[in-house]
């Protein structure tokens, strides 16, 4: 299992919730969005989302 399938899986069948929160649901999964862990995970799922979405070129040692 690799890519989108491997995301979605993350996304839907983890979280890390301090508080244990699988009510709520977010872009980058479960989570009461304000304790310290959802903070980490939702600022993980921008910075990969940024990432997977730039050009090719941005991301080439020079």
């Amino acid at each position: 299992m690799a890519g989108e399938a491997l995301v979605k899986l993350i996304c839907e069948e983890s979280h890390a919730c301090y508080s244990g929160d699988r009510e709520h649901r977010h872009s980058w999964g479960f989570g009461c969005g304000t304790c310290f862990e959802c903070n980490l995970r939702a600022a993980g799922w921008e910075q990969f989302r940024s990432c997977k979405e730039a050009p090719l070129a941005s991301h080439e040692l020079t």
